[in-house]
Parts: structure tokens; sequence; C-alpha cells
């Protein structure tokens, strides 16, 4: 098909199967945006090398979708916002983006991968319970990260 945009927003969806958008190569753009994900299977995305855009915004995610996002080599804008992600796998690259938005979902730390975006991507993490310890230390030096987390605990260095 040759639809550029799918908008799936408040569709009551729960989960997103293996090669779901498979006939849809061309998608520059797909919206799920206020239904119900919590699972991403790992070929949800198969074949959309040209997804630039893709919105999981106030769904029911809980692991942040590495495995699913990691052919969508065209991605620039990514939604997350939330959700209630606690987790972010460490080995996850996402090499062309540009904007991602994990607001308000249940992170305490990042991986130090996230150091590798450049100061040209855009990063918003507010509304996270950042836990600021040890684990946090790697990323002092990206200030792009850096810069955005307000700390929740330990309490004797919150906000």
């Amino acid at each position: 098909m040759d639809m550029e945009t799918l908008d799936l927003r408040r569709n009551h969806i729960k989960t997103l199967l293996s090669n779901n958008f498979v006939n849809y190569s061309k998608l520059s753009n797909i919206y799920l945006s206020g239904n119900k994900v919590a699972e991403i299977h790992q070929d949800a995305f198969n074949g959309l090398t040209k997804l630039e855009t893709l919105q999981l915004s106030d769904n029911f995610l809980r692991t942040f979708p590495c495995r699913a996002l990691e052919e969508l080599t065209a991605l620039r804008t990514l939604k997350l916002d939330n959700n209630t992600i606690d987790l972010i796998p460490t080995n996850c690259t996402l090499p062309a983006l540009t904007f991602i938005d994990l607001s308000n979902n249940n992170l305490q730390t990042l991986p130090e991968s996230f150091c590798s975006f450049g100061e040209t991507t855009k990063l918003s993490f507010d509304g996270n319970p950042w836990r600021c310890d040890d684990s946090l230390l790697p990323l002092l030096p990206c200030e792009q990260v850096s810069s955005r987390i307000k700390c929740t605990v330990p309490f004797n260095i919150s906000g």
C-alpha cells in the first residue's frame, strides 16, 4: 500500500504482533498513542525501513521496545511518554533519532549508551523518579542527558 501515515490512536490496541505492518512498507508515520499497548513483538515493525515517526505515548509499556525498534533505521522521532517504562536495555542504539520523549515513565537510571546520542538529539526525561547514585555516574559527562535529570532519591539531593 502507498499509505504514508497510519493513525491508530485511541483504539484499545493491547499487543503489536509480528509483521503487523508488513504490507505498509511506505509508512513514514505511525500514531499509536492512547491505546493499551503492553507488549510489542520484536518483529512488529518488520519492513518499515522508511518509518520516521513512531508515537506510542499513553500506553501500558513497561519495557523499552529496543528489539522491535532496531530495524527502524530511518526513525527520527520516538514518543514513549506516559507509559510505565522502568528499564532500557544497555545495548539499545537508535542512530537516526533526533527526538526521544521518555517523560513520565518509571525510569530511575539510564544505560551509558544514551551518551551516544549527539547534541542534535533532543531528549525529554521529565517526570521520572531518578535514583541519583553510582549508576548515573557514567552519564555525568553527557550534558544532554545529565542536565535533564532531576533526582528523586536519595532525598538529600532530590530536585
